[in-house]
């Protein structure tokens, strides 16, 4: 038997939760991709140890792209665009 993922929506029209695996990917991959922002913009790391290599890396396990340094701001790009494409796909309970 196979997880449910989709996306609870209240009565305000707001995503109140991201059920199932599939699901709870798509919050962090907007959060990578908001920290690569960061980055690009400032420089500024969202914790110690958590670099922009690492941060790549981590990208790739969503796009399936391998991002050089000088493409972070294709990779954040991409993230979102994933994200909202994964979002568009998952059925919506209404509650």
């Amino acid at each position: 038997m196979s997880e449910a993922n989709y996306l609870s929506v209240n009565k305000d029209g707001k995503i109140s939760a991201y059920v199932g695996q599939e699901a709870t990917r798509i919050p962090a991959a907007i959060a990578l991709g908001m920290s690569i922002r960061l980055w690009v913009k400032t420089k500024i790391i969202p914790t110690e140890g958590f670099g922009i290599g690492k941060m790549l890396k981590m990208a790739k396990s969503f796009t399936g792209v391998v991002y050089k340094r000088s493409e972070a701001d294709k990779a954040a790009e991409d993230l979102l665009e994933w994200a909202q494409a994964r979002k568009n796909e998952l059925p919506v309970e209404y509650r």
